[in-house]
Parts: structure tokens; sequence; C-alpha cells
């Protein structure tokens, strides 16, 4: 028995199944497409925390090796952000936006940066405004591990935190 390829081919069912079958395959097709980008931006935003440290200290830095830092907590309870208010031989004392003064301590471990250059406890000022990340004490002072420094026009009330904020109008 010889088929006819063109009579099969040429009937109108035969005709809508192809075509629906080959709208389900392109549907299939842009469904995984956009399955496999969502989950590309999903790994990039989850990684954030992964990666803060190299976009903020520069290439290949380790910052708190072992500490376990998490930039998603709560500032309040690791750290402190404000102007520094007092300088001793091994604390600093920073006033945040309420006037709530936080008592920082500083050990040979605590890294202090200004973009990404390397200053020492005696480089800061009194007035400087600073971002702390630390550790809760027992004692309610925070052990710096990163000190900050922050540009002069910094705005701590700036949303974004960002220093250049200031010269955009």
């Amino acid at each position: 028995m010889i088929f006819d390829y063109k009579k099969i081919f040429a009937t109108k069912w035969v005709v809508w199944s192809l075509s629906v079958i080959a709208l389900v395959l392109f549907m299939a097709v842009i469904f995984f497409s956009g399955m496999a980008v969502g989950a590309k931006h999903a790994d990039f935003k989850n990684g954030y925390a992964d990666r803060y440290e190299k976009m903020f200290l520069g290439r290949g830095a380790n910052m708190m090796p072992g500490f376990g830092f998490d930039p998603r907590e709560d500032i309040r309870s690791f750290g402190a952000v404000g102007k520094v208010v007092s300088i001793a031989s091994s604390t600093i004392v920073v006033g945040d936006l309420n006037n709530v003064e936080k008592l920082i301590s500083i050990d040979g471990q605590t890294i202090i940066k200004f973009g990404n250059d390397s200053l020492k406890l005696s480089d800061v000022k009194i007035g400087q405004n600073v971002a702390v990340f630390g550790a809760p004490s027992t004692d309610g002072s925070v052990t710096a591990k990163l000190i900050r420094v922050m540009p002069d026009d910094f705005n701590p009330q700036s949303k974004m935190m960002n220093a250049t904020n200031s010269k955009r109008k």
C-alpha cells in the first residue's frame, strides 16, 4: 500500500494538529528560557552577602575570616553609623542620628578603610562620619571588625547612603 503524503498533510486535522504541536513547543522554549534567566537573576541577588567584601573592600579582600559577617543583619546591634565623638587609644565613641552614643572597641584585627585606602586609628578624626561593623560585646560595646571612614559630604540620612548624592541636584 502506497501512502499519499500530500493528501495526508493537506487535511485540516493534520495541519491543525501540527500547528498546535509547534505552538506548544515554541511556548515551552520561551517558558524554559525565562526560567533559566530567572534562576540566574535569583542566584545573583542571593549571592550579595557573599560578594559584599569584594564590592566594598576590593578584589581578593577577606574582611572578616571566620566571623560570619552578614551585612543583612541589623547595624544597630552589630555596629554604628554616625559621627566620631571621641577617640581613645583602643576605643572610639560614635554618635548616631538619634544622638545615641555607642562605644566601639578597636583591636589588632580591626580594619580601618577610606575608599580602598587602609588607615590607622590615628588617621581618624573627631567629627568624621564612619560606618562601623563588628560584633557585640557583653558590656554593650561593639568590637569593630571594619570601620569605614566616609567622605566629608556623606549624608547618613540619605536613603541610598551614597556620598555623591549630596552633590546631585
